[in-house]
């Protein structure tokens, strides 16, 4: 059975489980690993964010960052503040053109997956992924 065009044995990696890594592991979107990485890192940024301002995780497919989340342990007010700064430092990067925060948000930190196989969105997500 083949699910996203990987076999039974290729869905052992993890990355087949979320969406960035499905881009990354398909090797004709032609994403590199230093921007699966960035992906990565700005999901957990997110994350990070969404945890430490007890806000809930955007959406329930996201990406699995381990696991379960209540507080993070790290309750810190500078802990608090300075995941603010890293997702405000993100979106001002990425901000320069909104359809790159778009995608780039869409694919990392929603795991939206409609329309992001389009090479006009793959284009923008790997300048999202090269800014992060």
């Amino acid at each position: 059975m083949r699910v996203y065009g990987a076999s039974e044995a290729q869905c052992g990696d993890t990355k087949w489980g979320y969406l960035l890594g499905r881009l990354y592991l398909t090797t004709s979107y032609g994403l590199r690993s230093h921007q699966h990485e960035a992906g990565v890192r700005m999901a957990q940024d997110y994350a990070r964010y969404f945890g430490l301002c007890g806000l809930p995780q955007p959406n329930a497919r996201a990406l699995d960052l381990f696991r379960v989340h209540g507080m993070s342990g790290d309750v810190e007010p500078e802990a608090a503040q300075k995941a603010k700064d890293r997702v405000e430092a993100i979106e001002r990067l990425l901000n320069k053109n909104r359809n790159l925060l778009n995608v780039t948000k869409r694919v990392c930190v929603y795991e939206q997956d409609d329309g992001m196989w389009t090479s006009h969105n793959l284009a923008l997500l790997k300048a999202g992924l090269e800014l992060a």
